[in-house]
């Protein structure tokens, strides 16, 4: 069952406009879950720096600062901006594990508005592989790897954030969420490009803590 974790709007499969008092609206899956492969599409208009966001591994509630950000878990984010980034929500603790930054194929990310854009995480053990609109002929490589998480099972969701007013033209549109068995993803283990690390390791010398709500403009 997916349920409603904050903001206002109809349901998980549909268009909803983000609002409310609240700057991070989103909704899960309510099911602890350790290994999987979770994938997201998704469609945004409206704020290009906002984040777009999938959480894995995490706790809902209770809600965090008046962003009513999760309690516990990993955020994988995209941003009209065309960048990405991770953090570790731990409590009343952010931590940055990558910073924004561009992936090393500049158009992997789809930044005109409404495109579709799929954030796929695949969980194993200790070990998350993030990925944007994989494919595995084509785009078969993570953007980041983490390879010593901390929380080893939690709930799944889906989410963006805003800024300002409420308006019916900045909406997410969560077309649809699937939740697989790791192996769905194809070969195990696998990693970033050379190219797309060293980006990585860049971004996270320049920023070390990195807003997670909302990314620099290109």
């Amino acid at each position: 069952m997916w349920n409603q974790n904050a903001g206002t709007y109809a349901s998980l499969s549909g268009s909803f406009p983000l609002g409310g008092t609240q700057i991070y609206d989103s909704t899960y899956y309510d099911t602890a879950y350790g290994d999987f492969t979770y994938e997201v599409e998704l469609t945004r208009t409206g704020c290009d720096t906002c984040s777009n966001t999938v959480f894995v591994r995490g706790v809902p509630s209770p809600y965090h600062d008046a962003f009513q950000r999760w309690d516990t878990g990993y955020v994988f984010s995209i941003a009209r901006t065309g960048r990405f980034g991770a953090w570790l929500l731990k409590g009343n603790t952010v931590t940055t594990l990558q910073a924004w930054v561009a992936p090393a194929a500049l158009t992997v990310i789809n930044t005109a508005s409404g495109a579709i854009n799929r954030l796929r995480v695949v969980s194993r053990g200790t070990r998350l592989e993030f990925y944007i609109n994989y494919n595995a002929s084509t785009n078969p490589n993570p953007v980041f790897v983490i390879t010593n998480a901390q929380a080893l099972g939690g709930r799944t969701g889906a989410g963006a954030t805003r800024l300002g007013t409420t308006t019916l033209t900045d909406a997410i549109r969560l077309n649809r969420a699937t939740l697989l068995p790791p192996a769905s993803a194809g070969g195990a283990n696998r990693q970033p490009s050379a190219t797309q690390q060293t980006l990585n390791a860049v971004a996270n010398r320049k920023t070390p803590k990195a807003d997670p709500l909302q990314a620099p403009i290109r």
